[in-house]
């Protein structure tokens, strides 16, 4: 499980944290550059472990109705899947959830013309792997 470099026959493997995670503007869904990048590096690491699946956790920050931020969330999440299946992993690989707020507010304002948490304003992507066992290294 990615321990021998040498070994065509070893299998790739991600683990948590492995995958990056990308940043939104304020009420937005699209992906912009930045994002894409770390996107892209994301899609290689599934491509090159395509028995692993993925699931993407998308969340708001705090400012604006919960219904509302729900929704915004989901959107971000299908713009993660759509940018990933455009990229070549396969859409029954992927699993996705919209959570609405993020679960720990923050109230480091982003900038002064950019109100809420950036941080908070995210997809996470997280490694779904197929194996009973983690490599030690």
């Amino acid at each position: 499980m990615d321990t021998d470099p040498n070994d065509a026959q070893d299998p790739a493997y991600i683990r948590e944290g492995d995958l990056g995670t990308i940043n939104f503007d304020f009420d937005k869904s699209n992906i912009d550059d930045q994002a894409a990048a770390i996107l892209t590096e994301n899609v290689q690491q599934l491509l090159d472990a395509p028995n692993f699946r993925v699931r993407i956790d998308a969340y708001t920050d705090h400012i604006g109705g919960d219904q509302y931020n729900l929704r915004l969330s989901q959107r971000r999440a299908v713009s993660v899947v759509d940018f990933y299946t455009e990229n070549g992993v396969s859409e029954d690989r992927i699993d996705s959830r919209g959570l609405g707020k993020a679960p720990v507010p923050c109230y480091e304002q982003a900038g002064p013309d950019d109100p809420g948490c950036r941080k908070n304003r995210r997809a996470e992507s997280h490694p779904i792997s197929p194996y009973q066992y983690t490599p030690s290294n």
